[in-house]
């Protein structure tokens, strides 16, 4: 399958169907970036995504003193 018909396949997925796409380790690396994408704006688009600032991002990897001493 080339990436053109993967991403209407993965398009047609529910959100629940696409998260247990998701959890198969076997997944190919290409399948995994198109389904993360589309998962992604349906979750989106349902209201339901959870987004982060890439402070908050930064927060959570390195903590909060090491962004301030950086300062």
């Amino acid at each position: 399958m080339n990436n053109k018909e993967k991403i209407q396949y993965y398009r047609n997925k529910s959100i629940d169907e696409l998260e247990r796409i998701l959890q198969n380790p076997e997944l190919e690396e290409s399948d995994v970036i198109i389904a993360t994408i589309e998962y992604n704006n349906k979750k989106l688009a349902a209201g339901t995504a959870i987004t982060y600032t890439t402070e908050e991002v930064l927060e959570h990897i390195f903590g909060k003193r090491r962004m301030v001493g950086n300062s």
